[in-house]
């Protein structure tokens, strides 16, 4: 088995990883899943050194083995991924897991086999990982066994599944071929220390009954956006199951709504439509939205659009949202279409599927989208279906740092949108004096002309100071997010830099070992060498002597077969001497027995010819003397 090769995917990183953490763990907890028993149970005997799981198991079994100052404890699970295991049985088997692992593991070890691992298997193993919990993909080493088939580990990395699989262990894989079992230890107590040596919680509790029940998951952050407020305001509604909410289209400012979803605890948050208005409400709207989705971040941005043509409204609505939170934001995008009838109605589906905007929208979105009848909950569980597998699947969230980055290009290109963002405040400053000089003028028929002008010279210089106030702040404003962004820049560096050191430092602690085994290695062969050729000279000897018994073996076998190929020849003489005279024998007998046939069948044919010419005789004697009578009889009668 060999270390993971390195190539387009980054092997070992995780954020959290501290170097200044010390080694603490009394206990090293790893639980194997993966698609084959068989597989799992010579990896589990591998990492124990020894034969401890023989036979498949029907449910969780634990061992536990002495590793240097800790214990090692290995749970081996039954197969969770047969497409045919239903969930109550799953959560007993998760369940069983947990109470072996207990307080909880410090890494899934996913044994897979690269050519088998199919979409089912990654979808299956997904869901047992995180029925166990949220967080499970954060303690979680990819294990790849070797290939039956001749094929590179770049073409086996390259396997859509397996490589989306790799991306959620956050690029944790190793490759077994040419492996050695410290490395494989290593890399699990390493994989621990990633995660700060913190065991992982389990999301599957057992209650004091017995049975077993899920812990609220974490809380599902989302943002309506779109141009329409009573839309949003319907669609939170319905989502919610809660009628009287504040409707953020008299609002200028996000809304956040909370409420319980299907078990789990969801924040909706209303964002304002941001077309037409100015960088700076468009720029704070963006951080407040973010802001009310803290720590966690933005799990799904919702579109909320009515079934009907996209105006061009709507078009710069989207352009805005593209605009302000970074071309990104299409990555965590679903589309809500709005309809208050069945969803299901094939009007619904062919306009959404013919119409040439609504399809360019949802292809850039990932085809990701859901009709919803705001007066029906059904498809509520098909809605959150969709976010969830759009976490899976892009991994994380939208946050701040997000943000910030899709402004800075936005930031570079502000002097200039800024003096036309001036330039049109002007216009509408100087349309807006011009109404309120016309309303004055209204107001002020009586009053002298000294008195309106000095008054209207009053209302310019208070506009000119607002105007000068408002850029005052905005550029304020703008040489703060510089500072943040500037800021957020330099701690991402230093983490970068932080990260390539603990990585190196991992690498040469790997290489020295390798090295050393490597010796090891070699003292072992030159060792078994000289054993090799011993026990070659040993069977050469043993080869020659039965070579020898052979051939004599050969030989007492040439002359027993002479001598029996002799007494069956004379055998067979004999027989063949019998046989010939019962034969004469048989022919003699059938000649007799055929002359006293013939001489029969005369005797029998002459016989047989003399009563039939006395039967004739006695026939025509008998006609005639009949005859006779009549002729008599007849005369007489005459």
């Amino acid at each position: 088995m060999a270390t993971a090769e390195t190539g387009n995917l980054q092997p070992l990183r995780h954020s959290s990883s501290n170097p200044n953490i010390k080694p603490s763990m009394s206990e090293l907890r790893v639980v194997l899943l993966g698609n084959s028993w068989s597989l799992r149970r010579d990896v589990g005997n591998f990492i124990l050194g020894e034969t401890e799981f023989s036979t498949e198991e029907p449910d969780c079994c634990e061992t536990s083995r002495p590793l240097k100052e800790k214990k090692l404890v290995l749970i081996n699970t039954p197969d969770l991924l047969l497409p045919n295991i239903s969930e109550d049985k799953l959560k007993e088997h998760v369940g069983t897991c947990v109470r072996l692992s207990d307080p909880g593991p410090h890494v899934f070890l996913l044994v897979l086999q690269p050519e088998d691992f199919t979409e089912e298997h990654k979808q299956r193993l997904c869901r047992a990982l995180h029925l166990y919990s949220d967080r499970s993909f954060d303690h979680s080493l990819i294990f790849m066994s070797t290939s039956r088939e001749e094929s590179s580990f770049e073409n086996c990395v390259t396997h859509p599944p397996l490589k989306d699989m790799i991306r959620l262990c956050r690029y944790r894989y190793l490759w077994q071929k040419n492996f050695e079992r410290s490395e494989l230890l290593t890399r699990l107590v390493q994989t621990a220390k990633e995660i700060n040596e913190d065991h992982l919680s389990c999301d599957v509790v057992e209650d004091e009954d017995g049975g077993l029940f899920m812990r609220p998951k974490s809380v599902l952050n989302l943002v309506l956006c779109g141009r329409r407020g009573a839309g949003k305001t319907s669609a939170a509604k319905a989502i919610l199951g809660q009628t009287e909410l504040h409707s953020v289209s008299n609002s200028s400012e996000c809304v956040k709504h909370q409420g319980e979803v299907c078990g789990r605890w969801v924040s909706l948050v209303e964002l304002p439509a941001l077309y037409g208005k100015p960088q700076e409400a468009m720029m704070e709207e963006s951080f407040r939205c973010i802001s009310l989705c803290d720590p966690e971040g933005v799990h799904a941005f919702i579109l909320v659009l009515p079934v009907d043509s996209l105006t061009d409204e709507d078009k710069g609505e989207l352009e805005t949202i593209q605009n302000t939170f970074s071309s990104r934001v299409n990555d965590f995008t679903t589309i809500l279409f709005t309809v208050d009838s069945d969803p299901t109605d094939p009007a619904v589906g062919n306009f959404v599927k013919e119409n040439q905007d609504i399809q360019e929208l949802c292809e850039s979105c990932g085809g990701r989208s859901v009709v919803l009848n705001i007066k029906d909950k059904q498809q509520i569980p098909e809605l959150l279906d969709t976010v969830e597998k759009m976490i899976v699947k892009e991994f994380g969230c939208f946050s701040k740092d997000t943000v910030i980055k899709g402004l800075t290009e936005m930031v570079r290109k502000l002097p200039a949108e800024q003096r036309s963002e001036v330039g049109g405040a002007d216009g509408k400053q100087s349309r807006a004096r011009e109404r309120k000089i016309s309303e004055m003028s209204d107001d002020t028929k009586e009053v002298p002309q000294t008195d309106v002008e000095r008054v209207l010279k009053e209302k310019d210089e208070e506009m000119k100071r607002r105007d000068e106030d408002l850029k005052k702040k905005h550029q304020e404003e703008l040489k703060a997010l510089r500072m943040k962004i500037s800021e957020q820049t330099g701690q991402i560096e230093e983490e970068r830099k932080l990260r390539a050191k603990q990585l190196k430092e991992k690498d040469e602690s790997i290489n020295k070992e390798r090295k050393e085994r490597k010796r090891e290695r070699e003292e072992e062969t030159r060792r078994q060498k000289k054993q090799e050729e011993v026990r070659v000279q040993s069977e050469r000897e043993q080869k020659e002597a039965a070579e020898r018994k052979l051939e004599q073996h050969r030989r007492e076998m040439k002359k027993e077969r002479e001598a029996w190929d002799k007494e069956r020849k004379e055998i067979w003489e004999r027989f063949h001497q019998e046989q010939k005279q019962n034969l004469e024998e048989v022919k003699a007998n059938h000649r007799k027995l055929q002359e006293e046939y013939q001489w029969k069948r005369k005797k029998w044919t002459y016989s047989l010819i003399a009563a039939l010419l006395s039967l004739i005789m006695f026939l025509l004697y008998y006609i005639f003397t009949t005859n006779t009578t009549e002729s008599t009889k007849a005369e007489k009668g005459l």
